[in-house]
C-alpha cells in the first residue's frame, strides 16, 4: 500500500533526517506480489525514486510469485532474495539445488547479490556458500530476538570489532 502513495518519497526522506541515517542504509525488501501489483497500479516510480535518492531495494521471496525475468533487468533493485522453500530443500532435491545455482548465477550475472532464506542446517548453510550465495539468514545463525537481547547481541558485536 506504501508503494502507492504518492508522498512515500517524501515520507522516507523525512524518517531519514530525523533518524539521522544515510539512505544506503536503509533497505526495502518487496515481495515479488506487491512488486508486481505496484508496478500494475503505476507505483513504479516510486522504487526508481528511492533507489535514486540511495535507499537500497531488494525483491523478496523470489521464485515463489510471478518470477518475471523482465522485472530483475528493469528495476533498480540490488538484491534477490531466494525463497526458503527452494534453500529447505537443499541437499535433498536435485531440482531445489538445480534452482538455488540457477538464480545465484543469474543474480550475479545482473549484478544483483543473491541472499538464501531460511537458513536451518550446516548442509543448507554449506551448499548456499558453495553456489555462491553473498548472504544467508535462517535460524541457523540466528533466532528471532526481543529488542533488548538484540542490543546486547550488538552491543557485544560492536565492542569485538573495535
Amino acid at each position: 500500500m506504501q508503494l502507492r502513495h504518492d508522498d512515500l518519497d517524501r515520507m522516507v526522506q523525512r524518517a531519514l533526517k530525523e533518524a539521522d541515517l544515510q539512505p544506503g542504509r536503509l533497505e526495502f525488501e518487496i515481495t515479488e506480489g506487491v512488486l508486481i501489483e505496484t508496478l500494475g497500479a503505476g507505483g513504479g516510480r516510486c522504487l526508481y525514486d528511492l533507489a535514486g535518492r540511495g535507499v537500497a531495494l531488494a525483491i523478496d521471496d523470489f521464485g515463489v510469485g510471478y518470477s518475471s525475468l523482465a522485472y530483475l533487468k528493469q528495476l533498480p533493485v540490488g538484491k534477490v532474495k531466494i525463497d526458503r522453500s527452494f534453500v529447505r530443500g537443499l541437499g535433498i532435491a536435485p531440482e531445489d539445488d538445480a534452482l538455488v545455482r540457477a538464480i545465484v548465477a543469474l543474480g550475479h550475472s545482473l549484478g544483483k547479490r543473491i541472499v538464501a532464506e531460511g537458513v536451518e542446517t550446516e548442509r543448507q548453510l554449506s551448499l548456499c556458500r558453495q553456489f555462491g550465495c553473498d548472504e544467508v539468514q535462517g535460524f541457523l545463525l540466528a533466532q528471532p530476538q526481543r529488542p533488548e537481547q538484540l542490543e546486547a547481541i550488538l552491543a557485544h558485536t560492536c565492542r569485538q570489532t573495535s
